[in-house]
């Protein structure tokens, strides 16, 4: 029997998702670009926390950890100034269900970050351009209403990505 303490951090909380699988919505976040991101593996021993950002393009194995226990780095991330979505893997020959449930464990770890206070950078990325249209359609505005407030969220501002 499986752990009723663990089951797919839904004890922790169940977001008011969006569209026909409920992917839980992210709000928009201003991006003024004067950060240095780091990896998310980097981001314990990293010195300076308030002048860096933390990204996911790292293998998964790197940052499940943070699926698997996310009050445990809760404070932590707080700490810096930005915080991408985890980049879980999407890959164009995974089943289409691990694509759902891998877009919706990156909404809602955004979403449990931002409700923590972390400023949550909402990922957007791509299996291929059908799964990432099908993905915006069925979220339904999973990432702050509307499409140009995805483009805000996730643009930042010209000149602004160092780092990555």
């Amino acid at each position: 029997m499986r752990d009723p303490k663990r089951y797919e951090n839904l004890e922790r909380m169940v977001f008011d998702g969006v569209g026909e699988y409920g992917i839980p919505t992210l709000e928009p976040v201003d991006f003024d670009g004067d950060t240095e991101f780091i990896p998310f593996n980097f981001a314990a021993t990293s010195k300076d926390r308030e002048k860096k950002s933390i990204h996911f393009f790292i293998d998964d194995y790197q940052f499940i950890r943070l699926w698997n226990d996310p009050d445990r780095y809760i404070p932590m991330l707080r700490q810096f100034q930005y915080v991408f979505t985890p980049d879980f893997s999407l890959y164009t020959d995974f089943p289409k269900a691990v694509q759902i449930f891998n877009h919706y464990r990156k909404h809602w770890i955004g979403a449990y970050m931002q409700m923590y206070g972390v400023k949550v950078i909402p990922k957007a990325y791509k299996a291929d351009r059908k799964a990432t249209n099908d993905f915006l359609n069925q979220a339904d505005g999973s990432m702050g209403g509307n499409r140009g407030d995805q483009r805000r969220a996730t643009r930042g501002r010209r000149g602004g990505r160092r780092g990555i």
